[in-house]
């Protein structure tokens, strides 16, 4: 045994000079831990479970639907105010003899496809350029797609019942003389077109997007007959329902079912065309890079 060291209960030697058996961590001060012995290397351990965290597109989906929520509330007001006061109008100083809601539909048509197209352009290259996956874009942006158009179908059709409520209470003619509003398939018919319509825009919009994007300009121009002819044919072929009478193709019995599997064989297409031309997409360079 050495110079400055005892041995200890159990035998062994201990040092008297300030120093620490080997292999013991040193001990914090009690009077500075509130009385609780700690080592200086003790990691703090969480005590509650992870926190859960969205899928990478469902976080994008809630973005795009932020976005989108005060420029449709906008759209709307802008719709409906001035087809309220033109109902006003038409009574007071014209002839009230049509639907004036009716013509909203083509707005809720046309008005996705313009923000679907233009967000084609402005998105993607954010989205990618920023580390995230082409995949949770395709599936964000056509789910927010299925989403507005599912939404603006029931304010059409709402306003609509509305309307023919105020007609059929004043006695106009448009309700009461079988006229081209009279939503004689019911609202339900109504608003299962009109989605499909609605949607078909949407989708249509970002298959003109992603070509224009992928093609450039003239490429884009050129592909146009093929990727506005889902929302072209799809209104088509719903616009007597949203005018009130039966669907337009073809004009049997079984007219709706088939009308409303062809809308949806158009509008899941023209869906999977943007999946195929988005996933494989190159990045602009000038607009990752600026």
């Amino acid at each position: 045994m050495t110079k400055g060291s005892v041995r200890s209960a159990n035998g062994r030697p201990h040092s008297t000079t300030g120093g620490r058996p080997p292999g013991r961590p040193a001990h914090a001060d009690p009077s500075t831990t509130g009385g609780q012995m700690t080592t200086g290397t003790t990691a703090t351990t969480p005590t509650g479970p992870a926190p859960l965290r969205r899928p990478q597109w469902v976080r994008v989906l809630l973005v795009m639907l932020r976005a989108l929520l005060v420029q449709s509330l906008w759209f709307w007001v802008w719709v409906l105010v001035p087809a309220a006061v033109a109902i006003v109008l038409l009574d007071r100083f014209g002839d009230l003899d049509m639907s004036v809601v009716q013509f909203a539909r083509y707005g809720g048509i046309w008005y996705p496809f313009a923000l679907s197209f233009i967000g084609v352009g402005i998105q993607f290259t954010v989205h990618v350029a920023n580390g995230l996956t082409r995949r949770s874009y395709i599936r964000a942006v056509l789910v927010t797609t299925l989403l507005i158009g599912l939404a603006y179908a029931v304010l059409m059709t709402a306003a609509m019942v509305v309307e023919r409520a105020v007609y059929t209470a004043n006695g106009w003619a448009p309700y009461t003389s079988g006229h081209s509003a009279s939503l004689v398939a019911g609202a339900g018919s109504l608003f299962a077109a009109t989605a499909l319509a609605f949607t078909a825009g949407g989708v249509s919009g970002l298959l003109v997007g992603i070509a224009f994007y992928r093609g450039g300009a003239l490429r884009g121009f050129l592909a146009l007959p093929l990727t506005v002819s889902p929302a072209v044919v799809v209104m088509l072929l719903t616009d007597d329902v949203a005018a009130g009478r039966d669907w337009t193709f073809p004009a049997t019995v079984s007219t709706v079912p088939l009308t409303a599997a062809l809308c949806l064989a158009l509008i899941a297409a023209a869906a999977t065309a943007f999946h195929l031309l988005a996933r494989s997409a190159p990045v602009s360079k000038g607009l990752a890079t600026s």
